[in-house]
This record gives C-alpha cells, structure tokens and sequence, in this order.
C-alpha cells in the first residue's frame, strides 16, 4: 500500500469530522500555536472537538488529508461549521475582524466575544 493511498482512503472521514462537529481543532500537543488557539476558544467558552493529531492512530493520514483539503501544512487547522478558519494567526485575525464570531453564529455555537481580551 503506497502512501499515496492513505489520504485518499482517509480524506472521506476527515470530511466527516469536519461536517459532524460545530467546531474542530485538529492540533498537536507539542505545538505552542496550538496551545494558544485552544486557549483562546477556552476564553470564548467554546468547546471544538480537537483531535491531536501527534496521538492520533491515523494522525500522519489525516494531516494529509487536511493539506489536500485545505492546502494548509501546519497545525492548528481550524474548522467552524464546516468553514476553514486557517491556524491560529488566523483564528485571532478573525476574532479581531469579527469574521470568526459571523461563522459561530452561522454555526449556531453560543461563544463569550473576547476581541478586547486578546
């Protein structure tokens, strides 16, 4: 089995995730970007799923399948209902524009505005 195979066969689940769940945060626990982003949804009492992906079984599948989605390499990768919000620059760009609280509200996820708290 070619490593070629492996996104293809996982990009239907990550799609999945994507659509089932208001908000998620694929991650890794090693990554201070990803730390911040969680904390910051944390602040906004927002509760994403996140999947880790560095102890995730099929983790190194789904970040492949994440870039031929999004064309994103890095984590955090960051979905609001069903909408790529980017990492976690982007995430606090979005706080600050008012774009990310238009996708909760879209999505119908309660959230606390922290625009003046970051």
């Amino acid at each position: 089995m070619g490593s070629s195979q492996s996104p293809s066969n996982c990009r239907p689940e990550v799609e999945e995730i994507i659509r089932r769940h208001k908000c998620v945060v694929f991650s890794a626990t090693y990554c201070p970007y990803c730390d911040r982003a969680k904390t910051v949804l944390g602040k906004m009492k927002v509760s994403p799923l996140v999947i880790e992906l560095d102890q995730h079984p099929r983790g190194k599948d789904y970040r492949q399948a994440l870039k031929e989605i999004t064309n994103q390499t890095t984590v955090p990768n960051i979905f609001i209902g069903e909408a790529h919000i980017g990492g976690c620059s982007d995430l606090i760009a979005g706080i600050k524009k008012g774009t990310v609280q238009q996708h909760f509200s879209r999505a119908g996820v309660e959230y606390h505005d922290v625009v003046n708290e970051i």
